[in-house]
């Protein structure tokens, strides 16, 4: 098969994939396979993709999902050598937030006590939070697969269409337990 054309299929096989969801919740791959059976768009693309009208679904969603997602949790996430970064990116991100908060006291009517002019704000932020620091950046070597580095990255932007949450398999079922990041 044409490298274009699996592609091609497997985008559409997320995408399906992430529909198929429905509402945010925690699910396992086996119980969105089992959302598959009945889905003949699914069924007929699958077959393309795979090469076989007899593929296991359950095996199928398994590789898609585990392909694009990255654990929830930073310990799942990252290597223990990684997590002072994480702690820094941290910090940063409170640091803006607090930023924020002040600038939107700039937005408030003059007439709140809470109201704040430019000036007010630029002087209250260097007193209270001072300069925010870069953070470091991640490299490919502070994941703990190789698969989260394409869709996290240096800077640790989600681009994965699901997260999981690793060692949270249900009784009976050991399939991986996600949720699909866009419905969130």
């Amino acid at each position: 098969m044409e490298k274009r054309q699996a592609r091609a299929l497997k985008e559409w096989l997320l995408e399906h994939l992430e529909t198929l969801c429905g509402n945010p919740e925690l699910q396992t791959c086996a119980q969105l396979a089992d959302r598959t059976h009945h889905d003949q768009a699914f069924q007929k693309v699958a077959a393309l993709y795979t090469g076989s009208d007899t593929f296991d679904a359950q095996a199928l969603v398994m590789d898609l999902v585990a392909a694009d997602n990255v654990p929830q949790m930073a310990a799942a996430r990252y290597k223990p050598n990684a997590m002072p970064k994480f702690r820094a990116w941290r910090e940063t991100w409170d640091k803006q937030r607090a930023e924020d908060a002040i600038d939107a006291r700039t937005e408030l009517d003059q007439s709140d006590p809470e109201s704040l002019t430019a000036e007010q704000a630029k002087a209250l932020k260097a007193k209270q939070i001072g300069t925010i620091p870069l953070p470091p950046k991640y490299a490919s070597t502070d994941f703990r697969k190789p698969s989260y580095w394409p869709l996290r990255g240096k800077l640790d932007v989600p681009k994965e269409r699901f997260f999981s949450l690793p060692h949270c398999e249900k009784e009976g079922d050991s399939t991986l337990v996600a949720i699909d990041c866009v419905k969130l």
